[in-house]
């Protein structure tokens, strides 16, 4: 493995490493304050971003936003080699203009626009050879040098921005039970949930619910139901809502299960993550 990490004028934090897994670690979920890029160079892994799953193979590219949960996991023999870049993304927002929004790749999400990519060949080689010359730089001494890493990093958001509004489909693996669940418990999620009442709506037993559930998506339909609110929380938040307010509009009956599970989700208080959002 290789990595390095700095800070430009206690701004822009830039951190790559390359990655063959010789090691086979699986890393368990966890959360940042950094937009991450994750890309597939050889060999083929498994990805989970929140509640989804993803089977990963050459040239697949994962945009991941900041503090979304999510978990690296290797295939049993089978290798990886992938490149993982991360950066602070209030830095990168200062070379924003009217037209040009470097982070759209990671705001602007839907189900036709969602965070993966698949790189042909010549892509994959056109954005690596913008990445090796801002990492070459990254790596000198010479005056001007780490200004011009910073300017092949800001080329290749653009080139990642540019393949990104020609993509139509994630690779998600669901079955259609699973996603049967799932799409019932995101379409209600802010509403009284049970298992009872997910199986009932589903017209799948209880037990068989559970299993299917936490088999596909690696999370217990709980853990996955405040999960989300937690997220919904979140985003009430940065819009401007107090702690308080988001908390019990996200559907959550209680403040003190609300403050234990965004912690636990997000690493950070409800507190301590607005402040740091204002």
């Amino acid at each position: 493995m290789t990595d390095r990490n700095f800070d430009y004028s206690n701004y822009f934090q830039f951190n790559y490493n390359f990655d063959r897994g010789e090691n086979q670690i699986n890393l368990d979920f966890h959360s940042h304050r950094l937009y991450e890029i994750f890309l597939v160079l050889e060999g083929e892994c498994r990805y989970h971003v929140e509640s989804d799953k993803y089977c990963l193979s050459k040239g697949d590219l994962l945009l991941i936003d900041s503090m979304e949960k999510h978990k690296f996991e290797e295939i049993e023999n089978t290798s990886c080699y992938r490149l993982t870049l991360f950066f602070t993304p209030k830095y990168i927002a200062h070379f924003t203009s009217a037209y040009t929004d470097l982070l759209s790749c990671f705001k602007n999400r839907s189900e036709e626009k969602w965070r993966i990519l698949h790189l042909t060949e010549r892509e994959l080689k056109d954005f690596m050879h913008i990445v090796n010359q801002s990492i070459e730089k990254f790596h000198s001494s010479v005056f001007g040098d780490d200004v011009i890493s910073l300017t092949h990093f800001i080329k290749a958001l653009i080139y990642i921005n540019r393949l990104y509004y020609n993509v139509s489909s994630p690779t998600i693996i669901y079955s259609e039970k699973c996603k049967k669940i799932k799409d019932y418990i995101d379409t209600h999620l802010l509403e009284e949930l049970t298992i009872q009442k997910i199986s009932k709506a589903v017209n799948i037993p209880v037990s068989t619910v559970c299993k299917i559930f936490k088999r596909e998506t690696n999370n217990s339909i709980y853990s996955y139901i405040t999960g989300m609110r937690v997220l919904h929380a979140r985003s009430l938040m940065t819009e401007g809502r107090s702690a308080t307010e988001s908390c019990y509009l996200s559907g959550f009956k209680n403040y003190s299960n609300f403050y234990k599970r965004f912690k636990s989700v997000l690493g950070v208080s409800p507190k301590e993550y607005r402040s740091a959002s204002f």
